[in-house]
Order: C-alpha cells, then sequence, then structure tokens
C-alpha cells in the first residue's frame, strides 16, 4: 500500500458527539495511504460502479477494522473514478478535494465505519495519529488528562460529520446506505447478502 500526500482533505470523522465541532466541512493538509484505484468499465452504469467498490471497500474495512474513503469523480470520458485511501483510523478518514487531471468532482463519496461495539469504541495509537491530523490536539490532550480511551461513535448510520461532508453513500455493517442531507439516509444495497434493488436512493 503506497503511502501519498493528500494536500487539500475533507474531514469525514464518524465521531457522534466527541468531534461534534467537526461538523462543519474543514480543510487540513496530510498524508493517506491508498487502498485502491477504480475506474468504471466503458459500459457499467453509477449503480453498478458504486456497488463494485462499496464490496471492495467492505471487504477492506472487515479485514482491517478500520475506515477508507473517497471522493467519486467523473472522467474526461465519461467513466466514474475512486480512489479509496486511509489514515489506518477506526474514527476518522480524509478524503482528497483535488480530483486528478482531467476529471471531475461528482459532489459525491463513498466511505466506511468500522464494526465496533455498540455506541463507543476504543481509541487506537492510530486513531490518536489521525486525530491530530485534524486538529484535535486539544481533545487529545483533555482525554489523556481525564484518562479517558473509549469515545462515543455511531456505528450504524452516518455522523453528524458525514452529513456535513455533503452527499455521498456509507459502508456500514452489510450494507450500503445513501444521503444527501440530514434526514435522508436510507440503505440502497445489501452487501454479501441478498442486494435491494438499487435504484435512485432518494
Amino acid at each position: 500500500m503506497n503511502k501519498v500526500p493528500h494536500f487539500l482533505l475533507l474531514c469525514l470523522a464518524t465521531t457522534a458527539g466527541s468531534l461534534s465541532a467537526l461538523a462543519t466541512p474543514a480543510t487540513y493538509k496530510g498524508q493517506a495511504w491508498v487502498v485502491g484505484t477504480y475506474v468504471s468499465d466503458s459500459n457499467e452504469q453509477h449503480d453498478a460502479f458504486v456497488l463494485r467498490v462499496a464490496e471492495a471497500l467492505k471487504t477492506w474495512t472487515d479485514q482491517t477494522g478500520t475506515e477508507a474513503c473517497g471522493p467519486i469523480a467523473r472522467t474526461g470520458d465519461g467513466r466514474y473514478y475512486v480512489q479509496l485511501t486511509t489514515l489506518k483510523a477506526q474514527i476518522v478518514c480524509l478524503r482528497s478535494t483535488v480530483m486528478p487531471e482531467g476529471m471531475t468532482y461528482t459532489g459525491e463519496d463513498i466511505h466506511s465505519h468500522a464494526r465496533r461495539h455498540p455506541g463507543s469504541v476504543t481509541v487506537t495509537f492510530q486513531d490518536q495519529i489521525a486525530m491530530r491530523e485534524v486538529g484535535e490536539e486539544r481533545m487529545l490532550d483533555n482525554m489523556r488528562r481525564l484518562g479517558i480511551h473509549v469515545v462515543q461513535v455511531d456505528g450504524v448510520d452516518f455522523s453528524e460529520d458525514d452529513y456535513a461532508g455533503g452527499p455521498g453513500y456509507l459502508v456500514v455493517n452489510e450494507t450500503l446506505r445513501y444521503q444527501h442531507g440530514r434526514g435522508t439516509s436510507v440503505k440502497v444495497a445489501d452487501l454479501n447478502g441478498p442486494r435491494s434493488l438499487f435504484g435512485p436512493p432518494w
């Protein structure tokens, strides 16, 4: 897995309460590891492509216990493109806002939530590194001072930070979900099981 620089990154933290201050989109500098790069086939429709990326993303998250994410772009010849990256963290993911030359951002992204105990996650050293990447030094200092090692998270749906990041898809547990604003979250497909109809998600 290659480590590559990303110079314009938008936070997609998944914590429900502890990082709620990030519920306004913000830009950060940082580095992420590339998980995989996907381009649609010439005759592959949007829905089929997103589902293919979602299944690969689910496999990654199940195997590593960490999040990955990426913006959905269009190539010059009209195909879809996603590069998934990770901070190797359970609770934070940064997606690049800079598209490769000749590509256009669709305004949607796809990311995952790691499997975790309901409502909480034990913060790892890599999570702390990722939190520093998004400017959460004060929170980390408070956690160390108070001996806090567990934070509350939303493990089954989009977080407030996800909504703030704009519309997109979420791979969580065995499903693929979609939102285009608070209150619009819907399941659009089952993963690794019987699939629901993958039509327009709103």
